[in-house]
């Protein structure tokens, strides 16, 4: 036998869940706060690690020679392997600009001839097969490791 329920049990039940609902939506003018009968939960804490990227950062040079003559036979070697870079740090712009002008082979047999100092500068020779390549080093420039410290290229013969 199956009992159905009461209207005396349904209709009461039916009123509460009204009353539940109205409570919640706000719709009676009463207080429309309902105590919570779950405990409160936290959300589980989730850390996102994000993986950054360094910022690129050009390396610093290296340091330049601060003896005149290894600061001239560093740009000569560079003159021979092309290392437009560091002919850049180490002449000044004229000299660059005539360095570029001589009608020699970098790569033809050069031969450091001497170094010799006056009024504040070295003159440092190379003789090669169709003249002689010279580079006026600033000695103070060049003894405190300063970029542009060969302040004029001198070119004699061929």
């Amino acid at each position: 036998m199956t009992r159905t329920p009461s209207r005396r049990l349904v209709v009461p039940a039916l009123l509460a869940v009204l009353a539940v609902a109205s409570a919640c939506t706000g719709t009676s003018g009463e207080d429309t706060t309902v105590p919570s009968v779950m405990p409160p939960t936290s959300a589980p804490t989730t850390t996102t690690t994000v993986a950054s990227t360094p910022p690129e950062t050009t390396p610093e040079p290296e340091p330049l020679p601060t003896v005149p003559d290894e600061y001239a036979s560093a740009a000569f070697d560079a003159w021979v392997t092309g290392d437009d870079a560091v002919l850049e740090r180490m002449l000044a712009p004229e000299a660059l600009e005539d360095l570029r002008q001589v009608n020699a082979d970098p790569s033809a047999d050069w031969e450091f001839s001497r170094c010799e100092g006056a009024a504040g500068s070295s003159y440092c020779e190379w003789i090669g097969p169709d003249g002689a390549l010279t580079f006026r080093v600033a000695n103070e420039a060049a003894a405190n490791g300063e970029d542009h410290a060969i302040a004029e290229v001198i070119t004699t013969g061929g």
